[in-house]
């Protein structure tokens, strides 16, 4: 149908169903939908309503609801762009479909409401008792706004195109404006044919919230990727095997790994299952901060998935013919892509806690932690001691950045990539967090802040701390409009360290005594305290003597000596070794039960199968000759085993968290410049959280939430929350990290902040 054609039947359409004078009663016209955003298509059914009962008497109703996919606009921006179509009664309602707040400003005995609505709308207002078909012959007021009466017409279809994008509808615009590989001229000329007019404020407010990630697709990438390095083993066994268990054996996740692996191309509905089924894990997981990182590149995205759940010893991929490699699909289409596969195959990592920083793990982690030495460290927690044998300092809950100064000028580092090129200068920073509100002040500030800063030293100074770039300086961001959980109450950039790397990014030298004298320097040329940033060095802790310390260090020594009783563990053997002997006895009984047989070797296999992920050892008639015993391992293997090891190490986390929780109470001259009240604002936004979660009919909230209010009764309950993330320690020369009920909390407040 050609354009000159669809524009005059448009135009009939809006000609007729003229009405005609109905007396002294008003007709209340309402237009409800979400206008995410508002399109000529649906100017048009307003001009047709607005025609059949007068523009006075015809509203456009919609919500304040926004979320990042379907409704990225507020009120506020909805209504200036309907405003610009020329509508002027624009109302906002909780509800679009029942808007009390519109019709209580109307006498109900006299106003008749009448909603239009598209045809495949018209569930919307199943709702209403007192509903009807507006045919001219009846005009009802609604009388009662708890149950109107009320009347529909069905709004005409007016059919317009977006080139490349298909009929006009609020997903089409969504998906043509925010086209991350368009160029802006090309937004703006979609733009003006999605209107019928060009307004350049509304645009770039538009496209800042369609397209607020344009062209940072590698900084989502990179958030993936930072989380991935951050796992422990046991966290990444649990995530791949949920995925794997979850959706591994329907009808989805597999077909689309086959068809993948083939150099198929995957449809719409494919990707988005895909991504589907990567968010519910995730949340099922209760990481709801996670979950709300857009996904990436579907198609390049899983490749990278499959690489990082090998890592942990699951295996995604449906079996395929040996000689199809993953490496090589022509999937990649970005030169960055290049890169970032690069580091992801190279099992290069991320500059995180668990990247190039070095990885903190908590306590009950480490495997090689032998019962002897967990009891010592107890002991030196609970006696204050560790203040002068751990060097313990606090851990921050802020954004981590590297940076480093030469010729004159500061640069700054995210990842080992950034540190191979030489990083990033002021104006490369802040096109890199360009329009991610107070994540960008929070890196553009400190970098401003600290590059003023460091420039005031002397040209010996800064080459003594820097070597000309070579060194780079790991420091912690504190700023109150990017707070996670703790609230710092001001802004401050923390030293914890510097290190000297290699031309090829590698690291070679630490000098963690670097933070203290840089910080020092500063401070000399009374230049710590910038236009926004304080400048700081690492804060040793005091951590005094619990409270009834023999009591409590004979409860905790209790606690451990039960847990080693139980697989016959001395003080000499290992965490690992505990787990060892539970997978051992566990595996002869079952084995015992199903009245076959098991040799030294298969033992040996499943044990490290299972209790250290390492799956060298094949589920085959081969190495399990038993046909019953192989058919148990093999679904014991698909369904247990991850979950079974996570109850075992629970007993082990929850006397670390109860320990941390407790030590932590006893730390003095944290960071935060009000402890109590940040204290108090943590449980006030839990307390939150849980009451709202608990009354979810969402079963996976029920879940997340149950998860980890065990941690946190485990730590000692809400009350044990102390106003610090946690603290790094070191013990016989590894570091480790107590974060008591943080970890938890965390949980729960990113996950409720993601709902």
């Amino acid at each position: 149908m050609s354009k000159i054609l669809k524009l005059i039947m448009n135009e009939i359409k809006l000609q007729i169903f003229n009405e005609e004078d109905l007396g002294d009663k008003t007709i209340l016209a309402i237009y409800p939908g979400r206008f995410q955003p508002m399109g000529r298509h649906h100017k048009a059914a307003y001009d047709w309503l607005a025609k059949k009962f007068g523009k006075e008497n015809t509203y456009v109703v919609t919500s304040d609801k926004t979320d990042r996919q379907r409704s990225p606009l507020n009120f506020a921006e909805k209504k200036k762009i309907i405003n610009r179509h020329g509508i002027k009664n624009v109302a906002k309602v909780r509800s679009p479909y029942f808007p009390t707040e519109l019709l209580q400003k109307f006498d109900p005995e006299k106003t008749v409401i009448v909603y239009m609505i598209g045809e495949k709308d018209a569930g919307r207002l199943s709702g209403y008792k007192r509903l009807m078909s507006y045919n001219k012959t009846t005009a009802i007021p609604y009388k009662d706004i708890t149950n109107p009466y009320a009347y529909y017409v069905y709004a005409p279809h007016v059919s317009f195109d977006i080139p490349g994008f298909g009929e006009m509808s609020g997903t089409n615009i969504r998906k043509s404006l925010g086209d991350r590989e368009a160029k802006l001229s090309e937004l703006q000329s979609r733009f003006k044919d999605i209107m019928g007019w060009f307004d350049a404020g509304i645009f770039n407010t538009v496209i800042n919230k369609m397209n607020e990630r344009r062209g940072q697709v590698k900084e989502d990438v990179q958030d993936w990727f930072r989380f991935f390095s951050n796992m422990t083993q046991e966290q990444g066994q649990l995530f791949f095997n949920i995925l794997k268990k979850e959706y591994g054996d329907t009808k989805d996740l597999l077909p689309i790994l086959q068809k993948f692996i083939k150099g198929e191309t995957l449809t719409s509905q494919e990707k988005k299952a895909f991504q589907t089924q990567m968010k519910d894990t995730f949340k099922l997981m209760g990481l709801g901060t996670i979950a709300a990182i857009p996904i990436p590149g579907t198609m390049l995205l899983i490749p990278v998935i499959v690489q990082l759940a090998k890592k942990f010893n699951v295996d995604l991929l449906p079996e395929v013919k040996e000689e199809t490699k993953l490496e090589s699909l022509p999937v990649v289409k970005r030169e960055f892509w290049d890169k970032v596969f690069e580091e992801v195959l190279n099992e290069e990592k991320l500059i995180t806690e668990g990247g190039v920083a070095g990885h903190m793990t908590h306590p009950f982690e480490d495997m090689g932690l032998t019962f002897g030495d967990m009891k010592e460290m107890f002991r030196l927690g609970l006696s204050g001691e560790i203040s002068v044998k751990g060097d313990p300092t606090e851990k921050l809950d802020g954004q981590n950045l590297f940076v480093t100064f030469k010729d004159g000028k500061l640069y700054s580092a995210r990842n080992k990539g950034d540190i191979k090129s030489g990083g990033m200068d002021y104006k490369s920073i802040k096109t890199k967090f360009s329009g991610r509100g107070e994540i960008e002040k929070a890196f553009t500030y400190a970098f401003r802040d600290l590059e003023k800063a460091i420039q005031s030293l002397s040209p010996k100074q800064q080459e003594k701390i820097f070597k000309g770039g070579k060194n780079w300086m790991n420091l912690e961001v504190m700023y109150p409009g990017s707070a996670n959980v703790i609230n710092y109450d001001g802004a401050y950039i923390v030293f914890h360290g510097s290190s000297s790397y290699n031309d090829e990014g590698i690291k070679v030298k630490d000098y963690p005594e670097y933070a203290r004298i840089l910080a020092g320097m500063i401070e000399q040329v009374n230049a710590n305290t910038q236009k926004t940033f304080s400048i700081a060095k690492p804060k040793k802790l005091t951590i005094g003597r619990v409270q009834d310390f023999e009591e409590r260090l004979g409860y905790y020594l209790n606690k451990i000596t039960n847990l080693q009783n139980k697989m016959r563990c001395t003080d000499q053997d290992t965490l690992g070794m505990w787990h060892q002997r539970w997978w051992e006895k566990y595996i002869n009984k079952n084995v015992k039960e199903l009245g076959g047989k098991i040799d030294k070797t298969t033992l040996e296999g499943l044990v490290k199968r299972w209790a250290f992920y390492d799956k060298s050892f094949a589920l085959n008639i081969k190495n399990i000759p038993d046909q019953n015993v192989l058919e148990w391992a093999k679904n014991l293997d698909k369904t247990e085993v991850s979950l079974q090891m996570k109850k075992n190490i629970e007993p082990f986390e929850s006397l670390v968290l109860q320990f941390g929780a407790e030590i932590l109470q006893n730390v003095s001259d944290v960071m935060s410049l009000n402890p109590e009240k940040t204290s108090e604002k943590i449980k006030k936004d839990v307390e939150d959280a849980i009451k709202t979660l608990s009354s979810s009919k969402d079963i996976n909230d029920l879940k997340v939430l149950d998860t980890q209010l065990k941690r946190i009764n485990a730590a000692g309950g809400i009350e044990k929350v102390a106003p610090l993330e946690g603290i790094v320690f070191n013990f016989n020369g590894k570091t480790y990290k107590l974060t008591g009920a943080f970890a938890p909390i965390n949980q729960i407040l990113g996950y409720f902040k993601f709902k």
